[in-house]
């Protein structure tokens, strides 16, 4: 009835009163915790063309969430689990870019460093990788459902949303597929009450605008994607569209700024925005400032959102 419901969510808001500043899980990133509240229960859909860092996006909050105490699932549809963690040691190294830790492009002398090295302490952090052959949602909500009870998942991330099909459903067009597997996955945070992080694919057809930013209409194959997820946040990286322009009209590329915009485009709690990050794909770092991800620090902090005063901005 209305008035037990009144009373617990009274007593969760006293209870948490002048103690945390966002409700879900941390993002790693003090301003998307700001708008976001953190990760909900419910999906949440991150999405983007090729080249704008959807997966360096989807390890580096499963990273973050791990590292606030968080137990992850990486689900991995489209690359195996060695590669992830290349990506992951490059991330909490600066010495070591991805593309040569995949290559073996490294020494012997290498191999110390990196052992010794915050690459280190992935080791212990509590995220389960599952890079499965089946992309069938139902096989799939099976398994997740099985890890989630089994190791206690708190959050999952998918890589990416248009690889998984329904093989129950008779109409194989990509807007019925789709349609179905963000309602089985909709339906599937609501049973396992933890957040659900989607990884997406956005059309071509962004590429023939003048503007190049993301929006709603853009999710490949979208079907009721944007019904279906708490919130969309859509990538953009102005310095992939550099080198693709420069390269296509043979002229010299323009310095990289390193700007990863975050795109809110749906925000079922909130404001809609746009949050400018910083990213390195050479070493599949993000952060929330330029000097941040350049000057690298080697120990772990929170969110400094728990750092703001009582009173809220």
């Amino acid at each position: 009835d209305i008035a037990s419901v009144y009373d617990q969510v009274i007593d969760k808001l006293e209870a948490n009163a002048g103690k945390i500043k966002f409700s879900g899980i941390d993002t790693g990133s003090r301003d998307l915790n700001y708008i976001l509240g953190g990760f909900q229960e419910g999906m949440t859909v991150i999405a983007g063309r090729p080249g704008m860092g959807k997966t360096i996006a989807g390890l580096q909050h499963a990273k973050s969430a791990a590292k606030s105490g968080k137990r992850v699932l990486f689900l991995s549809l489209e690359m195996p689990k060695e590669s992830l963690m290349f990506r992951l040691i490059s991330s909490e190294n600066n010495d070591y870019k991805y593309s040569d830790l995949k290559a073996n492009r490294v020494k012997p002398d290498d191999i110390l460093k990196i052992r010794n090295s915050n690459a280190s302490i992935l080791k212990s952090l509590p995220i389960f990788f599952y890079d499965s052959d089946n992309r069938d949602i139902n096989y799939l909500s099976m398994i997740l459902t099985s890890e989630a009870k089994r190791n206690k998942i708190d959050i999952v991330v998918i890589d990416y949303l248009q690889l998984i099909r329904d093989n129950q459903l008779k109409d194989q067009s990509d807007f019925a597929q789709v349609s179905s597997v963000s309602n089985k996955i909709q339906k599937l945070t609501r049973k396992l009450k933890i957040p659900i992080i989607a990884l997406s694919q956005l059309s071509r057809g962004i590429e023939g605008r003048s503007s190049r930013l993301p929006q709603l209409s853009d999710i490949r194959s979208s079907g009721n994607v944007e019904q279906d997820a708490i919130a969309v946040i859509g990538l953009y990286r102005d310095d992939y569209y550099k080198y693709t322009d420069a390269r296509a009209n043979n002229t010299a590329k323009a310095p990289d700024d390193n700007i990863l915009n975050y795109v809110i485009l749906k925000n079922r709690d909130g404001q809609t925005c746009t949050i400018e990050r910083y990213v390195d794909v050479t070493t599949n770092r993000i952060a929330d400032s330029y000097d941040e991800l350049r000057n690298y620090q080697v120990a772990y902090q929170d969110s400094a959102i728990n750092t703001i005063k009582n009173e809220f901005e």
